[in-house]
């Protein structure tokens, strides 16, 4: 994939010549780790979450439906709008905001990923292409 404008004088540059192979690499790799690795965190804190929410908040578990995974559109709609903040269970209130803001940094994790992923294989290629 070719850059124009970025080279000197008129001849393009490629994302290659931005973004070296090694480095790019090892970048790709850690942040593969890290978003596999706050996917687990992320299920785990979330599972600790709905138990106390379950066993000291019925009505507002059964409010969300009973979510059985973490992306239940419900439960989403639920921390995103802060709705956990009505609870009189401090506790509770101080994990749902560390909740949101894992959530969050979660998702910008995820897309960095993608993105270094887009990148390194932009610059390194596809098995058979030819229009390096």
């Amino acid at each position: 994939m070719k850059i124009a404008g970025l080279g000197y004088g008129r001849q393009p540059v490629t994302v290659a010549q931005i973004f070296p192979r090694a480095p790019m690499n090892a970048i790709c790799n850690i942040l593969c780790l890290l978003f596999f690795l706050s996917g687990l965190g992320a299920m785990i804190a979330f599972r600790i979450f709905w138990a106390r929410l379950r066993k000291q908040h019925a009505e507002a578990w059964e409010h969300l439906g009973r979510p059985l995974t973490i992306l239940h559109p419900r439960f989403i709609k639920y921390l995103w709008r802060r709705e956990y903040e009505s609870l009189p269970d401090l506790k509770l209130v101080a994990f749902g905001r560390f909740l949101r803001a894992y959530f969050i940094s979660s998702m910008i994790l995820g897309v960095l990923t993608v993105l270094s992923l887009y990148i390194f294989a932009s610059s390194s290629g596809f098995p058979g292409d030819t229009h390096k």
